[in-house]
């Protein structure tokens, strides 16, 4: 069995990941989050990536392009 999730760019609380989505898309996030470790956070896909080779994004150019294409939504 493996965990299948971003990598190690990825490993951020649940709460960091919907700020930063919610600050492209310029509304404020709507709930608030555990300050504690959930499912909602990275989980280790070290074994998963040995394996499958698949994580090829990184969070930061993942976050960059869906930044550059909400700005070209609104020209």
């Amino acid at each position: 069995m493996f965990n299948i999730a971003g990598g190690e760019t990825w490993q951020m609380l649940g709460r960091e990941y919907i700020e930063k989505i919610c600050k492209i898309f310029s509304i404020p996030p709507d709930r608030e989050y555990s300050k504690e470790f959930t499912w909602l956070d990275w989980y280790d896909t070290i074994r998963s990536q040995a394996v499958l080779d698949y994580q090829h994004v990184s969070s930061h150019d993942f976050l960059s392009d869906l930044k550059k294409a909400v700005t070209q939504l609104y020209e």
